[in-house]
């Protein structure tokens, strides 16, 4: 039986519907289904499905933060063991996904100028809030003005002329470049 997995707009605010989320209810359904037809031939019904899990929240608890359980090993969510499992590409995927999209509504909402950016442009402001946040790139005054003046080769001088250029090396590299010719 083929399953289509559809996210329904109406389930988050239309204004701010968020990918992230369309990707983690695909996710969680498409999981769902593989663990009900199992591979040694049994099934679940949902019905139980819904019970295991709903036993398994309550008995484990939620924390959305990674802590050590009562054995040392570092867990997260309802009893996910990091220490022994670590995380899945495709969970990691869906946390870039979110975090990107965070940086991105944050760069929208307190950047005045991020608008009027290019494409390029705003993908370097919004890897820049990725990586320090909004707060630490609002300090990058003269970047800014200078991006304001449309002046993108000074724009690209300020960030390279910083600590955190000489914190991440390469990528404030990459970035300046990007920012000065505002292609990817």
């Amino acid at each position: 039986e083929r399953k289509i997995y559809r996210c329904y707009p109406n389930a988050v605010n239309k204004k701010s519907v968020r990918f992230s989320l369309c990707a983690i209810t695909m996710f969680v359904q498409y999981v769902t289904v593989q663990l009900i037809h199992s591979t040694q031939g049994r099934t679940m019904s949902p019905d139980n499905l819904n019970k295991l899990k709903a036993s398994i929240k309550r008995h484990e608890g939620f924390v959305a933060k990674p802590y050590s359980d009562t054995k040392g090993n570092m867990t997260i969510g309802w009893g996910h063991n990091l220490s022994a499992n670590g995380l899945k590409t495709q969970y990691c995927e869906l946390l870039l996904a979110d975090d990107i999209e965070e940086a991105f509504q944050d760069a929208k909402r307190f950047v005045t100028l991020f608008p009027a950016l290019s494409e390029p442009r705003q993908a370097v402001i919004i890897e820049m809030v990725f990586y320090i946040g909004v707060e630490r790139l609002l300090g990058f005054r003269a970047m800014l003005d200078a991006l304001k003046a449309e002046d993108y080769s000074k724009a690209a001088e300020e960030m390279l002329n910083s600590e955190w250029s000489r914190e991440v090396g390469t990528r404030a590299n990459d970035l300046a470049h990007v920012m000065e010719s505002g292609v990817m």
